[in-house]
């Protein structure tokens, strides 16, 4: 992830420094440019964004809960726990639908 607020500080950091040393402003394309530059150096070093999400996971009585305020991260676990089985050995089909699991 790479806020566009430090591409935009680093672009203006930048170019500053080269209209002082030319004396004159620089051309929108030569902006452009610049901020390419930028973006190619400060992307390998932009950071991830990590997220924890705890979930209570009850196998006996087929309950999962998910400790989370976000929507976005609700359906993440809801895409996770389609690729889970829905039939176990030994219970009916019934039992395995969805919201009987989730």
């Amino acid at each position: 992830m790479l806020p566009a607020a430090v591409i935009n500080d680093e672009v203006s950091v930048r170019a500053d420094e080269r209209e002082a040393a030319e004396g004159q402003p620089l051309s929108r394309r030569e902006r452009q440019l610049l901020k390419e530059q930028v973006l190619e150096e400060l992307l390998p070093q932009a950071f991830t964004r990590t997220q924890r999400i705890d979930v209570w996971w009850d196998t006996r009585n087929r309950i999962i809960g998910i400790n989370t305020g976000s929507k976005r991260a609700t359906c993440k676990c809801y895409k996770v726990s389609d690729r889970l089985p829905r039939r176990s050995p030994g219970v009916a089909a019934s039992r395995s639908r969805r919201s009987d699991i989730i």
